[in-house]
């Protein structure tokens, strides 16, 4: 039966403190009626390495069984596959989860009892029961009140109202939201309203949805049912389907706020941010959208199984791709003039110059399958005025102005967020980004141009960043600049998120004003650890050996004295804060002493550290006054496991006496770190 809870027990199961520390592999997958083997076997992958998930967008069937089978062999697991319909399903994945006697387990959750009884191993099936009245109304009573009963003029009517619910955990939920929304003295209509005769099940969590969605506003009615064209239990990214909210015109600028803004209002009104086992997952039901006849939108975009082509040629959003990229940009876009979003994936080299045509066009989104690196965008792009979101992914698009038409008057007013740009470094860069004057989103790649050696050293290696007031979130990589004479970027002030990659050390200074800073990530500072692998300490080495192995850090122009070196140091001033800093990641990074004497970073709430081989020091405030919730460590030496864990004592002894350290166990020497009944700051490490 629909809506018992299968699946909030099975998270409760997955997410439960005590087994993230028992198993060296954790992977959700969402199933349901309408599923492909290949997306099936993608998403376990993508949990268990989610860090390879690009390489296993291109692999086939065949060769993410066997990967997931390699991956799992010899290791301890556990698989959540949640609402299975079809036993077909699970023969297909079994083949791929060895048994190697070790603990390992799968749970599966399925409306069919057939499913259940056919794919048992050792267990009979568990059904859930429906609640009985006195359950419901207690989770009545937590989901309104969780601190309280209920008023005493309320607890007749909740009662009335939670045995209508037919002692299905789900409809008492929806109803909840339902009375979230109505004042008190109406809860005495509602529950008149209420059928007490509903069909149980699937038609009843129906009946609950629809009387739900009756009482949301009429603007958010449409943005609700957006959601119906989308594959059931697949996760939809929250930023592009705001963006396509807004190309079919559901969302409105108001006042001085962005379209954006307003969208995000409408996403936290509708969903109220619900947590998933693996990222946001919102479903409508269809007989909701037919009855509206809403389902006539078009929409199409790069969600594996979800490729639809209208035949009107007013349409507002379209994408191409399917099973398979396009080899070539297709022309027959060209006569869709009213399209105002349009994602595309194919192998395409560059996009042609007839694609401003589509004046109307507010987010264009270009996916490329392999090739080279950078894809050429039209020059005449620059004319497109409504161009809001320009994103290009795995690859950078490169929309560089010819010199001579540095000075001509195109400006992307309206562009918002530009996602890969290509800035090639030569004397208009200022110039080039005048020209985004109302960016908020930049992410973008720094070159040096072909005939760099021909600039000569008059070239000005400084560029100022300053003027773009509105730049909310900034991405910058360096890797492609000759760091013999870096660049040196001035930053804007009003930054929020900032993100450097094989940057100059010396931006450190740069970075220490930007005190509207709430996510920081910094890596690769200055030169690339994976170039030096053999420098690095082999991984069966003990921790001692470790400390005679990593060579001490030689900064660039400077000698090592007799048998001592210079170490690289962040040392923060006193007077330095980020007061808003909420995220903060070091990665690859060269510094061996990170310290500082003042309360530097007062509302800390995550730190990741990952592949930091030469890190001895970490900042004293980190223990006394952040209050921190979680710490993450990737590849980093024992040595910094002993930082952390400092830092974790220190928090305890403060005050902080709700600290937990989770950490997954890759290898014997964190057995000596483990502890038992700590509550609050995560710990998780990783190790190579």
């Amino acid at each position: 039966m629909a809506g018992l809870g299968k699946t909030t027990l099975a998270k409760r199961v997955y997410e439960h403190p005590a087994l993230r520390n028992n198993f060296n592999f954790r992977a959700w997958c969402n199933v349901s009626q309408e599923y492909q083997n290949e997306g099936l076997l993608r998403e376990i992958l993508g949990c268990i390495h989610p860090e390879n998930s690009k390489l296993y967008s291109e692999k086939e069937e065949g060769a993410l069984a066997l990967e997931l089978k390699q991956s799992l062999l010899k290791n301890k697991y556990l698989i959540i596959l949640d609402d299975v319909w079809d036993i077909k399903a699970w023969n297909t994945l079994k083949v791929s989860f060895p048994d190697d006697e070790n603990g390992s387990r799968i749970i599966i959750t399925s409306r069919m009892h057939g499913v259940a009884s056919d794919a048992k191993c050792y267990s009979e099936p568990h059904c859930l029961r429906p609640f009985n009245d006195n359950e419901s109304r207690e989770l009545l009573k937590k989901t309104l009140f969780p601190n309280d009963d209920f008023p005493p003029k309320l607890r007749r009517v909740g009662m009335q109202i939670a045995k209508s619910c037919g002692g299905l955990p789900l409809s008492v939920v929806i109803t909840a939201g339902i009375l979230q929304t109505i004042e008190q003295d109406g809860w005495q209509e509602f529950a008149a309203r209420l059928s007490t005769s509903v069909v149980s099940g699937t038609e009843q969590c129906i009946n609950m949805l629809e009387l739900s969605y009756r009482r949301i506003p009429d603007c958010l009615k449409k943005c609700f049912l957006y959601f119906g064209p989308f594959v059931r239990g697949q996760e939809i990214p929250t930023k592009r389907l705001m963006w396509l909210w807004i190309a079919e015109g559901f969302v409105q600028q108001v006042e001085q706020e962005e379209s954006e803004e307003v969208a995000e209002r409408c996403m936290k009104a509708k969903a109220k941010e619900k947590a998933y086992p693996k990222g946001g997952k919102e479903e409508t039901d269809p007989k909701i959208a037919e009855a509206e006849n809403f389902l006539q939108l078009q929409l199409l975009h790069g969600y594996e199984g979800l490729f639809t082509f209208s035949e009107s040629y007013n349409t507002s959003s379209v994408g191409f791709g399917g099973s398979s990229p396009s080899e070539h940009f297709p022309t027959e876009i060209e006569v869709l003039v009213e399209l105002r979003y349009l994602a595309i994936w194919g192998k395409m080299q560059s996009v042609p110059s007839s694609i401003p045509n589509l004046t109307n066009l507010e987010t264009f989104l270009v996916k490329r399958n392999w090739g080279d690196d950078v894809i050429m965008l039209p020059e005449n792009i620059w004319s497109m005025m409504n161009l809001r979101h320009l994103g290009v992914s795995n690859c950078c698009g490169d929309m560089s102005l010819a010199k001579d038409n540095l000075d001509n008057p195109w400006v992307l007013c309206n562009l918002s967020t530009f996602s890969n740009l290509a800035l090639v470094y030569e004397q208009g860069v200022e110039k080039l980004l005048t020209k985004l004057p109302n960016i908020r989103r930049l992410k973008c790649k720094l070159r040096e141009p072909e005939d760099s050696e021909d600039l000569g050293t008059h070239c000005s290696r400084v560029e100022s960043m300053g003027f773009l007031t509105r730049l909310k979130s900034l991405s910058l990589s360096f890797k492609f600049i000759d760091h013999s004479n870096p660049i040196q970027f001035h930053l804007p002030p009003n930054l929020e998120k900032l993100s450097l990659s094989y940057f100059p050390w010396s931006m450190i200074s740069a970075i220490e004003k930007l005190t509207n800073l709430v996510v920081l990530k910094l890596s690769n500072d200055e030169e690339d650890i994976s170039d030096r692998e053999a420098e690095l300490p082999h991984e069966n080495m003990t921790d001692g050996d470790h400390e005679e192995e990593i060579p001490e850090v030689v900064e660039e122009g400077e000698q090592p004295e007799e048998e001592t070196t210079r170490e690289k140091r962040w040392d923060v001033a006193e007077e330095v804060e980020f007061p808003k800093l909420r995220f903060l990641k070091l990665s690859s990074m060269t510094i061996s002493r990170w310290t500082g004497s003042g309360d530097h970073f007062p509302g800390l709430q995550r730190l990741k550290l990952e592949d930091c081989w030469y890190l001895k020091e970490m900042p004293n405030c980190l223990g006394s006054n952040s209050p921190l919730q979680m710490i993450e460590i990737r590849y980093c030496p024992m040595s910094v496991e002993f930082l952390v864990y400092e830092i974790e004592r220190q928090q305890k002894y403060e005050g902080n006496q709700d600290l937990q350290i989770f950490r997954q166990q890759n290898y014997e020497g964190n057995q000596g770190l483990e502890h038992e009944g700590d509550q609050g700051l995560h710990i998780y490490s990783f190790l190579r």
